[in-house]
């Protein structure tokens, strides 16, 4: 498989969520077939839940061994468990409270009130990737699929361009003070993780995002736009809608096209 970006452009957001789910239960599938376990990383924002959701309603969603599956998340926003702004919240709500996973293998990042501050939270985030991950070394799971969504302003997960921890070259989570986007206190996987995953896809839609999207693909500086820098191990896909695709030239999209 190329390891060269690959763009895929649809009609609508449903379309494009509709690819993902068809997508992710191919790659799952394949992944179980060879493997003891998997390892997902999922995202929040509307692109992401979406996709979730997709994921949801596909015919083949319970032929899957689910409980062998690991689920992470990219990033989450520092408020308490029962908040309707978490993104694992969302994740229950789309997808994952119609599943029969193992509850052990559910791996939520830490909540606001629950007995430590941000830096230990994103420090016991980082305990449990290495310790899933096994042995010595820090290191985290070389996960399966790593679903992105992308901000108007080139963010993922929540690495904002220009912000400190896109500079940081460790595996595991960073606490993150003073996101752009409300709250602004987050945890973060930092980007050498993101880029443990074997298949990295990016998830976009609308006008907002059409920037970035052409920003991403012309390989702007990861510090000033991070999407640049999420590179999956053996696939890195965008799947967008016309709207999120209409600032690339005709050049540019039929190169990343091609290798769909």
């Amino acid at each position: 498989m190329s390891t060269a970006a690959a763009l895929t452009v649809f009609t609508d957001p449903e379309g494009a969520a509709q690819a993902v789910a068809e997508t992710f239960i191919e790659t799952l599938s394949d992944a179980l077939a060879h493997q003891d376990y998997a390892h997902v990383v999922l995202t929040g924002g509307s692109m992401g839940i979406r996709s979730l959701e997709a994921i949801a309603a596909h015919p083949r969603l319970l032929d899957l061994d689910w409980s062998r599956v690991h689920i992470w998340w990219g990033d989450e926003r520092w408020v308490p468990a029962e908040s309707e702004d978490r993104n694992d919240k969302q994740a229950d709500d789309a997808l994952l409270s119609r599943l029969p996973l193992n509850p052990d293998k559910i791996h939520r990042m830490p909540a606001a009130g629950a007995g430590i501050d941000l830096d230990h939270a994103a420090l016991s985030y980082a305990d449990e990737l290495y310790r899933v991950h096994g042995g010595t070394a820090r290191r985290t799971p070389e996960f399966d699929i790593l679903l992105l969504g992308v901000g108007p302003d080139g963010h993922i997960a929540s690495l904002f361009p220009g912000h400190a921890q896109v500079y940081d070259k460790a595996e595991g989570a960073v606490p993150v003070y003073d996101s752009p986007k409300p709250p602004a206190e987050r945890i973060s996987l930092t980007l050498p993780t993101i880029n443990r995953a074997k298949h990295v896809w990016f998830v976009a839609a609308g006008p907002d995002k059409a920037t970035a999207v052409h920003l991403a693909l012309r390989g702007l500086w990861f510090v000033d736009l991070p999407a640049s820098g999420a590179k999956g191990t053996l696939s890195t896909r965008w799947f967008v809608d016309e709207l999120a695709a209409a600032e690339l030239d005709d050049d540019l999209r039929a190169e990343y096209e091609e290798n769909a």
